[in-house]
C-alpha cells in the first residue's frame, strides 16, 4: 500500500546535519530531497566568511562575557528566527571589528611612543634644548654613552683641555653624557674618548627640552590607554547580548 507522503523542510546546523540524516534514514521516516535553488540560503562561501567573522568576534569579547556554567544553556528559537538573514547582526559583527582595529591601532602607537620615551630617558636632565646643541665657531657638542666605570677617566680627559662635561642618566649602552671641546683640541680628545669605549649618539635637533618630549610622550600614551579603556566599555556593552551573534 502507498502512503501518502507529507512535505516537511528541516533546517540543521551544518555539524549535525549527516547524524541527523542518517538516524532518520535508519528510522525510515524521511526521505530527504535537495531543496530547489530558489530555497538555498544564500551563497555558502558568504555564509562561511560570517561565520568566521563571527567566531572571531565571540572570542574578541568572551572576556567581556558572565562565565559559563559546567551545563550550557539551551537557546530556542524558531525556524523564521534561524534561516532570516539580520542585517543588524553583520552591523554588530563589523562594530566589533572595527572596535578591535582601533585597539590595536592605539596599542601599536602606545608602543612607539613607549619607545620614543625610553630613548630620551637617559638624556631627561639635559638642560639645554636639543637644537641648540649645535657646534659653534669654537666648540663642539658631543653626545653619545659610556660604560660605567669608566666615567671619571672620560671625564678627566675632557676637563684636561679645558672642555665641559655633564654625567646624565644610565640606558641600555651605560651613562649618558654631553661634553663640549674646543675646535682644536677636539680630534685629539675624541681618539682619546673613543679608546674608553664611548659610544657616540645623534640627537635629534628638535627644539624642545627632553624632559618635555618625555612628558609629552607620557600624556600621549595614557590619552590612548583611556581610549583602549573606552572602546573596552563598548565590547563589554556588546557583549551583553552576544548571544545575537551565536545564531551564526
Amino acid at each position: 500500500m502507498i502512503v501518502a507522503m507529507k512535505k516537511a523542510k528541516l533546517v540543521v546546523m551544518k555539524d549535525d546535519k549527516d547524524k541527523l540524516l542518517k538516524s532518520l534514514q535508519k528510522a525510515g521516516v524521511f526521505m530527504p530531497i535537495p531543496p530547489a535553488d530558489s530555497e538555498t540560503a544564500g551563497d555558502s562561501s558568504q555564509e562561511e566568511v560570517l561565520l568566521q567573522r563571527a567566531e572571531k568576534s565571540l572570542k574578541l569579547i568572551e572576556r567581556f562575557r558572565e562565565k559559563k556554567g559546567l551545563i550550557r544553556d539551551e537557546v530556542r528559537i524558531s525556524y523564521d528566527e534561524f534561516v532570516h538573514v539580520d542585517h543588524k547582526r553583520e552591523e554588530v559583527l563589523s562594530e566589533i571589528e572595527e572596535i578591535d582595529f582601533k585597539i590595536e591601532q592605539l596599542e601599536a602607537e602606545i608602543e612607539s611612543f613607549e619607545d620614543q620615551r625610553k630613548y630620551y630617558l637617559p638624556w631627561q636632565d639635559l638642560d639645554i634644548r636639543l637644537s641648540d646643541l649645535t657646534n659653534t665657531k669654537f666648540s663642539v657638542f658631543h653626545t653619545g654613552f659610556l660604560k660605567q666605570g669608566k666615567s671619571e677617566d672620560l671625564k678627566l680627559i675632557i676637563l684636561e683641555t679645558g672642555g665641559e662635561v655633564k654625567e646624565l642618566g644610565a640606558g641600555a649602552d651605560g651613562l649618558a653624557f654631553l661634553f663640549v671641546n674646543y675646535v682644536h683640541d677636539d680630534a685629539e680628545v675624541m681618539e682619546r674618548v673613543k679608546s674608553l669605549g664611548f659610544l657616540e649618539v645623534g640627537l635629534p635637533k628638535i627644539a624642545k627640552f627632553t624632559a618635555e618630549i618625555i612628558s609629552e610622550m607620557e600624556t600621549k600614551i595614557q590619552a590612548n590607554m583611556q581610549l583602549i579603556e573606552e572602546l573596552k566599555a563598548k565590547l563589554a556593552e556588546i557583549a551583553e547580548n552576544a548571544k545575537e551573534l551565536e545564531l551564526y
